[in-house]
């Protein structure tokens, strides 16, 4: 398959955190037939209405493990030496602030409650589409 391709993401929340530029990534669960990658062009949609809401390019993609909401455990890969690191406290915090949420409980609590723990993904990133505009 010739790259870059395109992407259609929905969204039924964070809508207004998208619109305004301080949400540029999200958390998907891993699909085997769907492979996200750096360049790749995005769309982002409204799922409860179909409006579009901005288009973008991706600009990383890494993979994701949330495994313990008890102790706020969660581990990015290493594209280098593919081996899991734990996401520290600090950085933590500022992760799950730029992925829409309040709060590192919210953002457990969310993955928990959604999906169940342990979580496995992808964290999609891409270019603030308001720049473009």
């Amino acid at each position: 398959m010739d790259r870059p391709i395109t992407h259609n993401i929905n969204f039924s929340v964070f809508i207004d955190k998208i619109l305004n530029g301080s949400k540029c990534q999200t958390i998907r669960r891993e699909r085997k037939n769907k492979s996200f990658q750096k360049g790749d062009k995005i769309k982002l949609f409204n799922a409860e209405n179909g409006k579009l809401l901005g288009e973008s390019i991706i600009t990383q993609v890494f993979d994701i493990s949330i495994t313990n909401l008890l102790f706020y455990e969660a581990f990015l890969k290493n594209p280098r030496s593919k081996k899991w690191d734990r996401i520290n406290d600090y950085n933590l915090y500022d992760f799950a602030i730029a992925d829409g949420f309040k709060s590192i409980d919210e953002f457990f609590k969310f993955f928990s409650d959604h999906y169940g723990l342990p979580f496995k993904g992808v964290i999609i990133k891409w270019k603030d589409f308001q720049d473009e505009r």
